[in-house]
């Protein structure tokens, strides 16, 4: 008996899933009934197709950043200016640097200058070494020809072959010749270490110079690091700031470069209706009023809530990023 309550009561179960089941699907198949009319009359409402204007935008824009901390000195560049690579967009003004440059610069000066007074030093010094040394030679010279007088005279002298007198005479010419000779010789050597001392110093001093060249070109560097220059040929489509603006390096939009003016876009706003009809690969037909209303062909690549991005490739550098462009697209 307690077996067949069980049944039943699990026959009873089952039948009513099924009849959840069956009003579940019929709800359901109800809603997509009406979701698919919704979208049908959304459909029949809109028009076969749907012209929208935007700006001319560029695909690839190149961003330039300030590239040291400072001040804003002058922009060289503004918006719609065609730019090449290299050029100089900017001067900003960094204090420190600067002065830390002119700083290197003075260093580097006295450094050179003093490197070239110890050259002229160092001629002058090898010239009187040159003049020591050949008084030195002239001295020797006269002092081995006193000598040979003198040891000849001595030797007549004791055989009492010559006056007293001549004898005397050698005598002396030898002691002055050799002191003379010796004069000579430490005057030649204090010249030849002056020079020594002077090439020593010199090659102390050009290390100096080297060091301090070195560090001016890196002051250079930094300095240079002023100048904003454009990476790429290309139109100014945005520039940050005013002249006296303080900027950092963290800003990287400073100026905002086109560099394929070839592939460009247009941003247009359609109404939520038709945003929502908008799927990327939709053609598109681009007309811009300076070319005299020549059609181009581009397609809908993008879409951002009710904002649809269509791209072209442009036939002639006369379309610029700024232009006004009218889309029309094709809903059916």
């Amino acid at each position: 008996m307690r077996g067949k309550w069980l049944l039943i009561s699990l026959a009873v179960l089952l039948a009513a899933a099924a009849v959840g089941a069956f009003f579940y699907w019929r709800h359901q198949s109800g809603l997509q009934r009406a979701g698919a009319a919704k979208q049908a009359q959304v459909a029949a409402a809109l028009p076969g197709a749907v012209t929208l204007s935007g700006q001319i935008q560029a695909q690839h824009v190149t961003l330039v950043g300030a590239p040291v901390e400072g001040t804003v000195e002058e922009f060289l560049a503004e918006v719609g200016d065609e730019v090449f690579q290299g050029q100089l967009l900017a001067r900003i003004s960094n204090t420190g640097l600067e002065a830390a440059h002119e700083k290197a610069k003075l260093e580097a000066d006295r450094a050179s200058a003093r490197l070239d007074r110890l050259e002229a030093e160092l001629s002058a010094a090898r010239l009187e070494a040159s003049r020591a040394a050949a008084e030195r030679a002239r001295a020797r010279t006269e002092l081995d020809r006193t000598r040979r007088a003198h040891d000849r005279q001595k030797l007549l002298y004791g055989e009492g072959a010559t006056p007293r007198l001549t004898f005397e005479r050698a005598e002396r010419e030898f002691t002055s010749a050799e002191t003379s000779s010796e004069t000579s010789d430490e005057v030649s050597k204090a010249a030849d270490s002056r020079v020594a001392a002077i090439i020593k110093e010199m090659d102390g001093t050009r290390r100096i110079v080297e060091d301090k060249n070195r560090q001016l070109e890196d002051a250079q560097s930094q300095l240079e690091a002023e100048q904003v220059l454009s990476p790429v040929d290309g139109i100014v489509v945005g520039r940050r700031g005013l002249a006296g603006d303080a900027v950092k390096p963290d800003v990287k939009d400073l100026f905002q470069i086109a560099a394929d003016l070839g592939l460009l876009s247009v941003t247009v706003s359609p109404d939520p209706n038709v945003a929502a009809a908008l799927r990327p690969g939709m053609p598109a037909t681009i007309q811009i009023g300076e070319l005299g209303g020549e059609a181009l062909s581009g397609a809908v690549t993008a879409m951002a809530g009710n904002k649809a991005t269509i791209e072209f490739t442009s036939p002639t550098p006369l379309i610029k990023p700024g232009m006004t462009a009218s889309v029309r697209i094709e809903l059916r």
